[in-house]
């Protein structure tokens, strides 16, 4: 048995920026509901800069609240290890397979709310993807449900003016605005191009370079400049649309926030009910 501070380390589930993720029971003080709860811990060997994103992914997490963002349970140290620990979602990610076309865009919707909620605190996320979406079974502040969450804000970016540099380097490559792929900083409409890409993703199982991964980074910065892209053929219209508002390659001419894009989700599935029109 396993623990990180009076937490039970139950199973590894992967590795995050700056850290690993564990499923974990908590201590009985916490008087949590079903008990679970994942933990990030720092890693072993962490650099200076690993501390300062997690610590910066923590303040970011207890300065804002949205029902669609994480929500962070408790943080603290053991041996040396920063770590901290936020609800438990069961429901997986928007990269786990067989999720059907009705979850997609309501739980991409959310992960825009939570967007926006960030870019309303002058914040970019700059790492968003299917696997940073967590698909969710609590419900929000109105006690309506939250389909989803939007995770891992360790590669966030303040809009500060005069700022350029950000908390990390950016996130996965075929998820990254052309705009900054060329060095511009991320903006809230970077934001909306990944979400855009993580929409195609989830409803089509494919990139929008296609199947193959680059062999490198730069080979990835290079296709994700080169404005070779393609859609997937057997979308539907409607979610089609929304995506090429989202994929325009001038930051400008792109859907104007992420909160239009929770929107507009949501008018697609009013229309259709999750099924194709």
């Amino acid at each position: 048995m396993s623990y990180l501070a009076d937490y039970e380390l139950l199973e590894w589930l992967g590795s995050g920026n700056h850290g690993e993720w564990w499923l974990a029971r908590a201590p009985e003080r916490l008087g949590i509901d079903g008990d679970l709860v994942a933990i990030k811990a720092l890693w072993r060997d962490a650099s200076e800069l690993d501390f300062d994103r997690m610590a910066r992914e923590l303040r970011l997490l207890v300065s804002i609240s949205s029902p669609h963002l994480v929500s962070l349970v408790e943080a603290g140290e053991s041996d040396g290890r920063l770590f901290y620990a936020r609800q438990h979602y069961a429901g997986g990610t928007l990269a786990s397979p067989g999720v059907d076309r009705a979850t997609v865009l309501s739980a991409v919707a959310s992960a825009a709310r939570g967007a926006q909620a960030l870019h309303d605190a002058a914040v970019v996320h700059r790492d968003i993807k299917p696997e940073n979406v967590l698909l969710n079974s609590t419900s929000g502040t109105d006690g309506q449900p939250v389909p989803a969450v939007l995770s891992e804000l360790g590669l966030a970016q303040l809009l500060d003016p005069g700022l350029t540099t950000g908390i990390g380097p950016v996130g996965a490559i075929d998820y990254v605005a052309p705009e900054v792929a060329v060095g511009d900083k991320g903006s809230p409409a970077s934001d909306v191009w990944a979400l855009g890409v993580t929409l195609h993703q989830a409803l089509s199982g494919h990139s929008i370079y296609g199947a193959e991964a680059p062999d490198n980074i730069l080979d990835g910065f290079r296709r994700v400049t080169s404005g070779r892209w393609n859609l997937e053929p057997s979308l539907v219209d409607a979610d089609r649309q929304v995506i090429e508002q989202c994929l325009q390659r001038d930051p400008e001419a792109r859907i104007s926030s992420a909160a239009a894009l929770a929107d507009a989700l949501d008018q697609i599935e009013d229309r259709t009910g999750g099924a194709p029109a």
